[in-house]
């Protein structure tokens, strides 16, 4: 069983950290990507226009 969840956006970024906490003490991470409204909210925006 889950006994609480952490939602985290990173930044203004389309990534989101999500931690799960079981009932035991044991916990998980992970990261998923989210819509973002914008481009220059990707985290790799500068990249991509350098290199375009």
């Amino acid at each position: 069983m889950i006994t609480k969840i952490t939602v985290t956006v990173i930044g203004d970024s389309e990534k989101v950290q999500i931690t799960i906490e079981w009932v035991g003490g044991t916990s998980t991470e992970h990261t998923i990507i989210r819509p973002v409204g914008k481009l220059t909210q990707l985290s790799q925006y500068d990249q991509r226009v350098r290199t375009s």
